[in-house]
């Protein structure tokens, strides 16, 4: 049985009596506390903590040269990051509050109780373990760098999402502690668990265990073992699964489907460090680390009583989410490729070409069984293939089967797509001519009608002619988003094909000036922008964008209001965030009636941080709200907004806006999101609200207006937490 070292950082114990040593030692070794140094002579302490990190001390006061309290002073001003446990025969008051008030992290008397000083100093090793991660988070989070990239061989990914996963699992593999890993079907969780066992550095091997199919005893047996005799026909020793990984790793995938007396032994095992094996009435000690996975939901399995919320506490001391495919198709092509590669070797036949119409197919299909679905379909398809390009026919069919929707939907974006070109292309020559012949009559007719009329004429001429113009810019800037992300792909392609030429090859000087030519021209052509990722607090970046666009629309009257229960940390282009978060303000103010409420909120929601603008206002329709992000559907008459100026209320309506949103978020990696209750005072678009709630034949308060609807826009990030400074 393999016995790894714990904590990674001795336990420094200082006492003058021999004997007094070897019973701390023998008690913090039976709760597997195993990596212990041995100090009699006070004045070698500070040698001691020079030369090496020291996770926790224990030290006694009375001691001959040099007193516990002149060593606790100068370990306070050298090492205060160590957490020091006094622990004396000194029955003193005075003496205990001197010490706690001089850095002492715990203060015990003796003789000390064995489950006192095993919990004493299991509570200061977290205390180093949560300070180690937080520094790792932090590390990872600015610098946006893996430390060991090899560990993540087997899955494979390009995504932003995943890197941030990646960055959170190292930060998190050296800790003792369990591991909770969510996510759907055939996302790689188990792939995720091997890798936190690789970074572990765990001397033991990595076990893993199936719950599901398993009936209860069986189970049970496979996990703890048994002694002979503990049941009929057993007629010798079985070592079970935990026996076996002690020291490393075991994995327990599908743990909701684990019935609830066997989560009573699991959580005997997490607390306590041992088991029993069947039939035996000695419990073994193991020094094992759980990981578990479920694709199931852990809150309704808690509330409907099939999952222990004890033991549900003890699990997620970490927690691992791994995203859907759906939220990764970056990967798509990686996948595919990699899949294809595997395929051709299993089977024995060349890699087959991929027609490019499959690439839009690929896109549009939801693969509910995420990475496992992707495989399983490549693998089929290659090994029924003959010769030339993998046929497009098997393709259609599988996917028509499972979602009959999907072909009809593809042909309504394509269709999309080429209408919102065409626009943008044929608005340009049409508003030029507009714009010249504009100007042209205003001069004509500056003599011909009163001054009052002339003025309200070319007003209202001009600011729908200003609303055409800035729909064409605004459909340019969504059609140029997407054209950036295509070149980004095809240059992300060029240097994988590239690095794969350069394993099997030498590259001649000629061949490198034409594949930089290359990546000019693609980044040319596609006015590719540059883009810089840098990490952002978003508590302090929003309250000043707030402060400046409270300023612009200070001609209304509405009360704004910031929470934000922690500082949470994203990795964004500052002037791409800036402007999703003007659009989205400015979306709010225009729906929100004076006198009313805006409020942003700043929160984190299953390790993801979320910014939610919530406007209580007229909100949106049921039948709007499911085009609300397709771009120029009609929210408004026009003749209500005709005449109105940005933050005025009611003023909008093109909802390009959020279309370009949208676009950015395809492309920077976030989830945009809209939820919205109809005032219930105003049923249809064409019921108009007065615009100052003090108007309202309805509502007398501010409260009336926050209860009668409103909308909620929610940006969701893939980032990871960074504690505030």
């Amino acid at each position: 049985m393999t016995v790894s070292t714990y904590p990674p950082c001795p336990i420094l114990m200082v006492d003058d009596e021999p004997q007094t040593l070897i019973g701390y030692e023998m008690a913090l070794r039976s709760a597997n506390l195993n990596h212990i140094i041995r100090c009699q002579e006070s004045r070698n302490v500070m040698g001691i903590l020079s030369s090496q990190e020291i996770e926790v001390m224990m030290l006694d006061l009375t001691m001959p040269q040099l007193s516990g309290e002149e060593i606790l002073a100068m370990i306070m001003m050298d090492y205060p990051e160590v957490p020091v446990i006094i622990i004396t025969g000194s029955n003193d008051v005075e003496t205990a509050v001197r010490c706690m008030k001089s850095g002492a992290f715990d203060y015990m008397i003796k003789p000390v109780e064995k489950s006192r000083l095993i919990s004493g100093v299991r509570r200061a090793v977290e205390l180093r373990e949560l300070q180690r991660e937080n520094r790792r988070l932090r590390a990872h989070v600015l610098s946006d760098t893996l430390e060991h990239p090899e560990a993540f061989s087997e899955i494979i990914t390009d995504s932003p999402v995943m890197r941030s996963m990646f960055q959170y699992i190292e930060s998190i593999s050296m800790s003792p502690h369990p591991v909770l890993i969510t996510g759907e079907t055939g996302v790689g969780k188990e792939l995720t668990a091997k890798a936190i066992h690789r970074l572990s550095q765990r001397q033991g091997g990595f076990v893993p265990v199936r719950v599901v199919g398993l009936e209860d005893h069986v189970l049970s047996d496979n996990l703890f073992g048994h002694t002979v005799g503990a049941f009929p026909g057993a007629d010798e020793v079985r070592i079970g699964m935990v026996e076996k990984a002690s020291g490393g790793t075991l994995f327990l995938d599908e743990i909701g489907e684990m019935s609830l007396a066997l989560q009573g032994k699991l959580l005997s095992l997490l607390q306590n460090g041992e088991f029993f094996p069947l039939g035996s009435a000695v419990a073994k000690p193991s020094d094992v680390r759980i990981v578990v996975s479920t694709n199931q939901d852990h809150q309704v399995l808690q509330e409907s009583g099939k999952f222990r919320k004890d033991l549900y506490h003890r699990l997620c001391v970490h927690h691992v989410q791994v995203p859907p495919l759906r939220e990764r198709r970056e990967d798509l092509l990686l996948l595919v490729d990699h899949f294809m590669e595997e395929a051709s070797k299993k089977f024995g036949k060349q890699i087959p070409d991929l027609s490019l119409e499959l690439f839009p197919l690929f896109e549009a299909y939801s693969f509910r069984g995420n990475v496992r679905e992707l495989q399983s379909l490549i693998f089929d398809a290659v090994r029924n293939h003959k010769s030339g390009k993998l046929s497009m026919e098997g393709f259609q069919s599988y996917f028509h089967q499972r979602d009959p929707k999907m072909e009809s939907e593809l042909k309504l974006k394509k269709v999309k797509g080429k209408a919102l070109s065409l626009l943008s292309h044929e608005l340009r020559t049409p508003l030029a001519i507009i714009q010249g012949q504009v100007r042209l009559l205003k001069r004509k007719l500056q003599a011909q009608i009163s001054s009052v009329d002339r003025e309200q004429v070319f007003e209202i001429l001009e600011k729908n002619l200003d609303r055409l113009i800035e729909i064409q810019r605004e459909t340019d800037k969504i059609i140029r988003s997407s054209q950036e992300s295509e070149g980004g792909f095809f240059l992300q392609e060029l240097d994988r094909f590239w690095s794969k030429l350069e394993d099997i090859s030498e590259i001649s000087p000629g061949m490198k000036t034409q594949r930089n030519t290359l990546k000019g021209w693609i980044t040319k052509y596609l006015s590719i922008s540059p883009v810089s990722f840098e990490p952002i607090s978003l508590f302090p970046f929003v309250g000043r964008i707030l402060e400046r666009i409270k300023e612009r629309a200070s001609h209304r009257d509405i009360h704004f209001q910031l929470e934000a229960a922690t500082d949470l940390s994203v990795l964004m282009d500052p002037g791409i965030l800036e402007e999703i978060l003007d659009g989205l303000l400015k979306n709010a103010i225009e729906n929100t009636p004076d006198e009313g409420m805006i409020r942003l909120l700043i929160e984190e929601n299953e390790k993801r941080p979320n910014l939610k603008v919530q406007d209580f206002g007229i909100g949106i329709t049921e039948e709007n709200l499911r085009y609300i992000f397709d771009g120029l559907f009609p929210t408004q008459e026009t003749d209500l907004y005709m005449s109105k100026n940005p933050f005025d209320f009611n003023a909008g309506g093109k909802g390009l806006d959020l279309l370009r949103m949208k676009a950015y978020g395809q492309r920077f990696g976030f989830d945009l999101s809209a939820e919205s209750r109809r005032c219930i005072y105003l049923a249809t678009d064409r019921d108009v609200c007065p615009g100052r709630i003090s108007r309202c034949p309805h509502c007398t308060s501010r409260e009336d207006c926050v209860a009668s609807g409103g909308s909620t826009f929610s940006l969701a990030f893939q980032a990871l937490k960074e504690s505030a400074p």
